[in-house]
Protein backbone atom coordinates (compact mmCIF):
# COMPACT_ATOMS: atom_id res chain seq x y z
CA UNK A 1 0.00 0.00 0.00
CA UNK A 2 1.64 3.51 -1.06
CA UNK A 3 0.09 5.35 1.44
CA UNK A 4 1.68 3.26 4.50
CA UNK A 5 3.41 4.83 6.90
CA UNK A 6 5.07 1.63 9.54
CA UNK A 7 7.95 2.95 9.52
CA UNK A 8 7.56 6.48 9.62
CA UNK A 9 6.62 9.23 6.91
CA UNK A 10 8.71 9.27 4.13
CA UNK A 11 8.97 13.05 4.12
CA UNK A 12 8.98 13.83 7.34
CA UNK A 13 8.83 17.49 8.84
CA UNK A 14 12.04 17.23 10.53
CA UNK A 15 13.55 17.23 7.09
CA UNK A 16 11.48 20.11 5.64
CA UNK A 17 13.66 22.85 4.12
CA UNK A 18 12.72 26.28 2.58
CA UNK A 19 15.08 27.08 -0.37
CA UNK A 20 14.89 30.60 -1.79
CA UNK A 21 17.10 31.81 -4.99
CA UNK A 22 18.19 34.81 -5.65
CA UNK A 23 16.43 36.84 -8.94
CA UNK A 24 20.06 36.89 -10.83
CA UNK A 25 20.91 33.37 -10.18
CA UNK A 26 21.42 30.83 -13.02
CA UNK A 27 21.22 27.47 -11.89
CA UNK A 28 21.66 25.51 -15.94
CA UNK A 29 24.81 27.49 -15.29
CA UNK A 30 26.16 26.22 -11.86
CA UNK A 31 25.64 29.84 -10.71
CA UNK A 32 23.74 29.38 -7.52
CA UNK A 33 22.56 31.91 -4.56
CA UNK A 34 20.06 32.29 -1.93
CA UNK A 35 19.35 31.20 0.98
CA UNK A 36 18.09 27.97 2.81
CA UNK A 37 16.19 27.49 6.00
CA UNK A 38 15.47 24.52 8.33
CA UNK A 39 11.51 24.81 8.74
CA UNK A 40 11.49 22.93 12.44
CA UNK A 41 14.53 24.86 13.82
CA UNK A 42 14.13 27.91 11.84
CA UNK A 43 18.26 27.95 11.26
CA UNK A 44 18.81 29.63 8.20
CA UNK A 45 21.82 30.78 6.10
CA UNK A 46 22.89 32.39 2.79
CA UNK A 47 25.00 30.03 0.32
CA UNK A 48 26.93 30.96 -3.34
CA UNK A 49 27.17 27.42 -4.46
CA UNK A 50 25.59 24.16 -4.78
CA UNK A 51 28.04 23.12 -2.21
CA UNK A 52 27.47 25.54 0.44
CA UNK A 53 23.86 24.69 0.28
CA UNK A 54 24.47 20.94 0.18
CA UNK A 55 26.45 21.15 3.13
CA UNK A 56 24.06 23.00 5.45
CA UNK A 57 21.37 20.41 4.26
CA UNK A 58 23.93 17.82 4.89
CA UNK A 59 24.19 19.42 8.43
CA UNK A 60 20.87 19.91 9.42
CA UNK A 61 19.76 16.39 8.01
CA UNK A 62 22.67 14.60 10.17
CA UNK A 63 21.33 16.67 13.27
CA UNK A 64 18.35 14.91 12.97
CA UNK A 65 19.85 11.47 12.01
CA UNK A 66 22.06 11.48 15.19
CA UNK A 67 18.67 12.23 17.76
CA UNK A 68 16.62 9.50 15.98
Amino acid sequence: MSGDHRDGPRLPAERAFVVMLSADCRPAEDELRGRVEHVRTGRATRFASLAELLAFLAALTSADDATA
